[in-house]
């Protein structure tokens, strides 16, 4: 399969939940010994009926859905047997994988969980930007079918080990300052031209509180996985103060908010990642100044709290 690192296309919804491999590719046919030509049969018997003609009420074969290439669907999707004509199935027919390639068929992100622990005890000793990055991924999920125990035990394990560990954690948070936050004097927003006189909101505001905030999540061992409940929580045990911990989740939903209308008007050749401020209106300029500045004053707290001076 081709890699790729940005993706833009039409949204089809499947409002199905379980569907396992065998709806998404039936067995009568996996006698292929290549990987293509999967995709005409795919949710063969809900796209077609008896007669095998497209059943006009699936979602999939309504007009508007044709060329969809985005497939939003219930939880659990893709149980079942462990079968990877299903992924060819759903590639083939316009649904490419995972860029980051963090799937089940992965065998980095499918194994036992004594060789998760042999990983967690590997990434904790060689913090490099990988194992970083490893360690970001996992203690960020959430189980959404099989054993929920599983991951559970395993996420306090990583915990445990990470517990205490100074260093190691101020290696961790100084990603927070992989990019730079796009105000300058005078609270001037900061575009490239290069970008179009465009500037970038997940690298400039969202991955700075989305990290900075995991990185004092992880140290203070707490089980939430949503950026916002993880705000609240480090405001509870007294992490953050209550004002700066409301003024930091209003412009995470606030920057949230921009880069959904980005990606809304990706369909038009924008970017869902920048965004020109020329195109704002007067007010929303000023309000996201006013983001990026509490931007600043958070990764000012993360450098001082993990003491990234040093690096």
């Amino acid at each position: 399969m081709k890699p790729f690192r940005k993706h833009k296309g039409k949204v089809a919804p499947l409002h199905r939940h379980n569907v396992d491999t065998d709806q998404i590719i039936p067995k009568q046919f996996l006698k292929r010994i290549e990987r293509t030509g999967f995709g005409e049969f795919l949710f063969y018997d809900w796209r077609r009926t008896q007669d095998g003609s497209h059943d006009p009420s699936f979602s999939l074969n309504h007009p508007r859905h044709a060329g969809a290439s985005v497939l939003v669907t219930g939880k659990n999707f893709g149980c079942g047997s462990s079968r990877e004509h299903a992924v060819w199935a759903l590639a083939d027919f316009g649904f490419p994988p995972c860029p980051g390639n963090v799937t089940v068929r992965n065998p980095v992100w499918s194994k036992p969980l004594s060789d998760y622990l042999a990983d967690f005890r590997r990434w904790v000793a060689l913090p490099d930007e990988a194992a970083h990055m490893n360690v970001a991924i996992f203690y960020d999920a959430r189980a959404v079918a099989g054993d929920a125990r599983l991951l559970a035990e395993a996420k306090a394990a990583l915990i445990d080990l990470i517990r205490g560990e100074q260093a190691y954690l101020a290696h961790f948070a100084h990603a927070v300052d992989a990019f730079a936050t796009p105000i300058g004097l005078f609270n001037k927003l900061v575009t490239s031209e290069g970008k179009g006189d465009a500037l970038d909101l997940k690298k400039g505001g969202i991955f700075p509180i989305v990290h900075g905030i995991r990185s004092l999540a992880v140290e203070h061992g707490l089980l939430e996985t949503a950026t916002d409940k993880r705000i609240a929580r480090l405001c509870d045990i007294g992490v953050l103060q209550a004002d700066f911990a409301r003024e930091l989740s209003q412009t995470f939903h606030f920057l949230l908010m921009l880069r959904l209308d980005g990606q809304l008007a990706a369909s038009a050749g924008a970017s869902g990642t920048l965004v020109r401020p020329s195109s704002l209106s007067s007010m929303e300029r000023d309000l996201l100044r006013d983001a990026f500045q509490v931007v600043k004053q958070f990764r000012e707290l993360i450098r001082h709290h993990f003491n990234l001076g040093i690096f």
